[in-house]
Formats: structure tokens, sequence, C-alpha cells
């Protein structure tokens, strides 16, 4: 019987992590109206985006970028994690202009991001 019990708690234990919340992510895009605090944030859309320490910048292709590489203008495919001070920049794809629904699959990242929404 304790052999049963201590199965139960170690399996309970080492499952812990199953049993943890959900992040909240959004994904959108929209063209930088200022990239002038970056690293801290970019404003898209109107809205300040705060960019996580870890943010991955990449170009429509997949391949790595970088920061500088968001620049005023700029068309940007934004993941984004909701916290309670705002949305947190995850992933950035810079993308030529702004992606209808029926040209999202040109951009297989998009249809990626939109069936996962979670990291």
């Amino acid at each position: 019987m304790l052999k049963v019990l201590l199965s139960g708690v170690l399996i309970l234990l080492l499952s812990q992590p199953l049993f943890a919340e959900d992040k909240e992510f959004s994904i959108y895009q929209g063209m930088i109206s200022s990239a002038g605090k970056i690293p801290k944030f970019i404003i898209v859309n109107e809205r300040e985006i705060t960019l996580a320490r870890d943010i991955k910048v990449m170009d429509s292709k997949e391949r790595d970028a970088t920061l500088s590489d968001l620049k005023t203008g700029k068309w940007v495919y934004i993941v984004s994690e909701h916290t309670p001070d705002g949305p947190v920049a995850k992933k950035i794809y810079i993308i030529p202009k702004h992606v209808s629904k029926r040209d999202k699959h040109n951009y297989p990242f998009m249809e990626k991001e939109e069936k996962t929404k979670h990291r």
C-alpha cells in the first residue's frame, strides 16, 4: 500500500509542469510607427509593444535578423505574450507588406504560429 501511495506522489510531482497555467499569446501584424526606444519597446498600430529580453527577430523567410533591423515604416508580424503590464513580444518577423488571410500560405511561419499559439 505504501509503495502505491509513494508511486502516486512521485507521479504527481514529476507531472507538475503539466498542470502549469497556459500562457496566452496574441498574433498580429502592423507597421512600426516608432522604433526609437529599442531595445525596450516599439510602437505598432498605436500600441506600445515591450520587447522580451530573449526576443527572436527574423525576416519573412525565417532567417535571423536583429533588433537594428526593426525600423520605422517596416511591416512586422508579432507573436506576443500577455502579461499584467501589457503585451511582450517574443517573436517578430519582418514582412514586406500587410499579408492578407488568403496570402498567408506564402509565409509558412504564419500558419505555424497561428496553429500553435503557444511556446
